[in-house]
């Protein structure tokens, strides 16, 4: 199982996203928000989930 970091890296590499700035608004929420979830902090929205799973390949259990 990969972890929430490789699958954030693939779907910014699928995108063509550099930053986390960028990544943050192409899922709708705010860099410090997008910060939060990704170190464990707050869990991701659903929504957010969803895309991430779907762009890079990913089960949503995965992403989660």
């Amino acid at each position: 199982m990969e972890t929430i970091g490789s699958i954030i890296a693939a779907y910014k590499a699928e995108r063509g996203i550099v930053t986390d700035e960028a990544l943050a608004q192409s899922l709708h929420m705010t860099k410090t928000s997008f910060s939060n979830y990704r170190s464990g902090r707050r869990r991701l929205p659903d929504v957010a989930i969803v895309t991430l799973a779907e762009t890079t390949g990913h089960a949503t259990t995965e992403v989660m």
